[in-house]
């Protein structure tokens, strides 16, 4: 009896019918994993991104505003943050911003968890998002200033050979 068996396991393992299909349905079920993994992390990437965008703002806005009232910057802040990330942005679990006044600076951080659909099996069912902005406040003597750049792609400022053109400039100018 027991070479019978031995002989049934080594001729099973020496068969090498239908194994490419076996290969192939394993090799389906890894990329599938690969990307439920890949759509769980791309949520968690965007919900940092917006979260990072939120904090950055709100740390601007309360280190721009020409007061010094600590109280005044943080419901600036907090009003910034909430605008630039609302609490239903992907369906996350949002904790209020922290807002750190200093004399020289304010320091705004956040963190948010974002539940997981794919990576469940493993046992991650949620990921943890933080972000931190930290900005100097300007002193009085500092010039601000503005720059604005245009870019105009309407091609309404073109010279064409013809000798027209769509708006600003001397055709005398641009050809000589």
């Amino acid at each position: 009896m027991k070479i019978y068996i031995r002989k049934r396991i080594s001729s099973f393992s020496n068969n090498k019918d239908g194994s490419v299909l076996i290969m192939a349905g394993l090799f389906i079920l890894v990329i599938f994993a690969i990307a439920g993994a890949g759509v769980d992390f791309g949520r968690a990437q965007l919900l940092k991104m917006k979260e990072q965008q939120a904090s950055d703002v709100a740390a601007l806005a309360a280190a721009g505003i020409s007061t010094t009232d600590a109280n005044v910057r943080s419901d600036t802040a907090l009003r910034y943050y909430n605008l630039n990330f609302p609490s239903t942005y992907l369906g996350v679990t949002r904790t209020p911003p922290i807002y750190t006044p200093s004399a020289e600076s304010v320091m705004v951080t956040s963190g948010s968890t974002i539940t997981t659909n794919y990576i469940t099996t493993m046992g991650k069912t949620s990921l943890d998002v933080a972000a931190k902005t930290v900005v100097n406040i300007p002193d009085n003597q500092t010039p601000d200033f503005d720059v604005v750049v245009l870019v105009d792609e309407s091609s309404s400022t073109a010279w064409n050979p013809e000798g027209t053109r769509g708006g600003f400039g001397s055709p005398s100018l641009l050809a000589g």
